[in-house]
């Protein structure tokens, strides 16, 4: 290889990269999209072609040899088809000009290379430039394909000039130009890639620039004595004032007194850091404060702020953002304050409140679910059911909870739980699905109240519903319905039972209604004691009682009924026997309408109670009078004293024996009444108050409503209901006068009080036949009948004589 065909090819590639050079410094990536500026590039290297073609290597046989197939080749893989033809155009021009052996085959280079660079454009360029690896060798590769086209055209040289030129240029050409090719490609692409990250570091300064100076919050940066050292524009939006204002003065200073510490303690922990630059500005500090303006006015403001670092780590100042969020915290406070009342309000409802979500962990609570759990509301939230409440409780909650977040619907039960103190309550708890915005069941809202009282109450009124408050028996409207219940086919035979006490009214009325009470609840209990489970036994009237045997034949119900009067029998209450007359009647056919079946029990036990009711009532009176002798020892006397006198004046009126009789047993009962009188006052040794009087003035009513309950002593009922009453009707209890009065209680009238003065007293003297014969005259007329008063003076010795 001839030493200064190297050399002057080595110059021509020297002038090549000079001028390349040259020419991308003045590159400008914005510009080469440009017609224009592409057209421009054409022009500037087909100068540059026809530069190297001027100082090009001339052959001895006149072939002109140079490096425009570098220069055209690599214009058109970077820059594409219009700056590499324009460029080769006016190459071809001036070799055209140039004439000589070797103008063919140069016209034939130019145009062959460029096609191949403006291929590689096409098809190559991309690849080289998105995969950095091996671009050296890829341009050496390409410089190689090239030249040897270049070689390949030198065939087009006539025979007697190929093989020279071939053999001249084959090892500068095949070594040399790619490399020549790589050091050009490796300059523009070198300078492709600066061209580029100078106009992507000027976008970006642009678009933070922009950013900076048009986005509402303010970006400002601090040296290390926390001195403003940059302040965005939006100074002016937020605070009001222009940057310049705040430029070398203290972030602190502007910020109001409360909260200067903590915005310097702020700052302090920001200077203090020692972490590297990345990680400092992946972890900024927030922090927000009041700050007043230059108006005195006082907004809420949020401080984000990081560390600076140079590259050895350390720290040159702090760079931040400030955004107004006054609004936004003014907002916060307001809905902060609203969620603490909403909060009281919730704390202070009874009911229980409670949010889960779709797993069954709570999320909220008020004070009474808290209370409920036995827990703080701290130690609740989190958790599950299994993790508060016993197995079987938790396993409740949970199905019904996943059961109604499937179902996507209001569930409301009513659940037994247990409360810390091991209380047993009912609640009755309504669950809510909470829905996201998407449409998701994200959760469930519940409130529990605590109906325990109420249940106890509707159970109470269910009770008093179906039930005799006084003994505990179910009530008419309870039997009525259970009648019908069991009037069906498979309870045949069914006995209804019919039974109804005994002198009850003459037990009332002689020893009160709570005696009568207790009696009642008696032969509650004794029927309750020898009926069967599914007996139904009712209260079905004041003093009647009803028994419906199920599956119980008469033969069965009567032996039922003698247990019952056995046991009755051997009872008693202060003296009082028990006596209940039954009634009853079986239905053994479906056909048997049972209405008929009850009437039949109800007249079967009218019928035996008026047998042996007159009995029974005899005997009440008889214990009655026991009583109220036993309660005063004096009454007895005292009766059977007025008793002789009134049949001593009957007998001197000559009245019939019949009519003496009665006297005789009306003036013995006369103050039946008295059992109804309390004790206290009946054996007062004082005068009896107002109160006390009327009390006892009560006791000749008594004594009526007890005799007209006896058939056989109705008749003297009257007689004792008028003893105390007045001729001049100034007596009681109706103030009749006169003859109105029955004659009967006129004469028991005398005798009444005769006995009275002439025997001691409890309060009053006691005075002598002749002073109580006085008496009774003085009160002829007013107190008593004249007529008979008159009599009885007359004929006292006489009578009892």
């Amino acid at each position: 290889m001839n030493s200064e065909i190297i050399i002057a090819l080595m110059q021509n590639i020297a002038i090549l990269l000079a001028m390349v050079f040259i020419y991308s410094l003045l590159l400008s990536n914005h510009q080469t999209k440009k017609l224009n500026y592409k057209i421009i590039l054409g022009i500037f290297n087909g100068l540059v072609g026809i530069l190297l073609m001027w100082s090009a290597l001339r052959l001895d046989n006149g072939v002109i040899f140079d490096t425009r197939s570098i220069l055209i080749s690599v214009l058109g893989m970077f820059f594409g088809a219009i700056p590499t033809l324009i460029a080769a155009s006016i190459m071809i021009l001036y070799r055209i000009s140039l004439g000589g052996p070797g103008m063919t085959v140069g016209i034939f280079v130019v145009l062959t290379t460029s096609i191949l660079g403006i291929l590689a454009h096409k098809y190559y360029l991309q690849q080289i430039l998105d995969n950095l690896k091996n671009r050296g060798l890829k341009f050496y590769l390409f410089g190689v394909i090239v030249h040897i086209d270049m070689l390949l055209c030198m065939f087009i040289l006539p025979e007697e000039l190929r093989w020279e030129t071939l053999l001249s240029i084959f090892l500068p050409v095949i070594i040399l130009y790619p490399f020549g090719t790589y050091l050009l490609c490796k300059i523009l692409l070198d300078q492709m890639d600066k061209t580029n990250l100078i106009n992507r570091l000027a976008e970006s300064e642009d678009k933070y620039r922009n950013l900076a100076e048009n986005t509402s919050d303010l970006i400002w940066s601090l040296d290390l004595f926390l001195n403003f050292t940059y302040v965005s524009p939006a100074s002016l939006k937020i605070f009001e004032e222009p940057p310049e204002v705040f430029i070398k003065k203290s972030i602190i200073d502007r910020i109001i007194p409360l909260d200067q510490e903590k915005v310097r303690v702020f700052f302090n922990d920001i200077l203090s850091r020692t972490k590297d630059a990345e990680s400092e500005i992946n972890d900024p500090r927030i922090i927000e404060c009041r700050y007043k303006k230059n108006t005195g006015n006082i907004i809420w403001i949020s401080i984000s702020a990081n560390g600076v670092r140079d590259q050895q780590g350390k720290l040159t100042g702090i760079i931040g953002t400030i955004r107004d969020i006054d609004r936004l915290k003014k907002i916060e406070i307001e809905n902060n304050s609203q969620g603490a009342l909403i909060v009281s309000i919730i704390d202070s409802i009874p009911d229980l409140i409670f949010y889960k979500d779709v797993e069954g962990r709570y999320m909220g609570c008020n004070e009474a679910f808290a209370e409920f759990c036995g827990r703080p509301k701290s130690e609740i939230l989190g958790k599950t059911d299994h993790e508060l409440f016993n197995q079987a409780e938790a396993d409740w909650f949970r199905q019904m909870d996943i059961k109604m977040v499937a179902e996507k619907t209001q569930r409301q039960d009513e659940e037994l739980v247990t409360y810390p103190d091991g209380s047993k309550r009912m609640l009755d708890t309504l669950k809510t699905p909470y829905w996201s915005f998407d449409g998701i069941v994200d959760g469930i809202i519940g409130v529990s109240r605590d109906i325990t009282e109420r249940k106890q109450k509707d159970e109470e009124i269910q009770y008093v519903a179906f039930h005799d408050y006084l003994t505990g028996l179910y009530n008419r409207r309870f039997y009525e319905e259970e009648l019908h219940r069991l009037d069906v086919p498979r309870n045949l035979p069914l006995t209804v039972v019919m039974g109804d006490v005994n002198g009850l009214k003459l037990v009332n009325d002689s020893f009160g209604h709570n005696f009568g009470d207790i009696l009642l609840q008696k032969v509650a209990e004794l029927l309750k004691l020898h009926c069967r489970n599914d007996d139904i036994i009712a209260r079905f009237g004041g003093d009647e009682f009803v028994v419906l045997l199920p599956k119980t034949n008469a033969e069965a119900a009567e032996i039922i009924l003698e247990r019952i009067h056995d046991s009755l029998s051997r009872e008693n209450i202060n003296g009082v026997a028990l006596s209940v007359s039954f009634g009853r009647q079986t239905k053994t056919n479906v056909g048997e309408a049972i209405e008929n079946i009850t009437k039949g029990a109800e007249d079967n036990m009218y019928r035996n109670k008026f047998l042996v009711g007159a009995s029974v009532r005899s005997k009440t009176i008889d214990i009655i009078m026991n009583t109220l002798y036993e309660k005063n020892n004096r009454e007895m006397l005292h009766s059977k004293r007025v008793s002789q006198i009134c049949e001593k004046i009957a007998i001197q009126m000559n009245l019939e024996k019949s009519s003496i009789e009665q006297l005789k047993v009306a003036g013995l009962f006369h103050d039946i009444g008295k059992i109804g009188i309390d004790e206290n006052i009946l054996n007062s040794p004082d005068q009896l108050t107002e109160a006390q009087w009327i009390e006892m003035k009560k006791h000749s009513e008594i004594g009526y409503r007890i005799l007209s309950g006896s058939d056989e002593l109705s008749d003297i009922a009257r007689f004792v209901l008028e003893h105390q009453e007045k001729w001049d009707g100034s007596g009681y209890p109706n103030g009749i006068a006169g003859d109105s009065i029955s004659l009967e209680a006129r004469i028991i009238a005398i005798a009444d009080a005769f006995d009275a003065m002439t025997r001691p007293r409890t309060y009053g003297n006691m005075f002598t036949v002749e002073q109580a014969l006085e008496e009774i005259k003085k009160g002829a007329g007013t107190h008593f009948d004249p007529m008979l008063a008159g009599m009885f003076v007359e004929n006292y010795w006489k009578m009892f004589e």
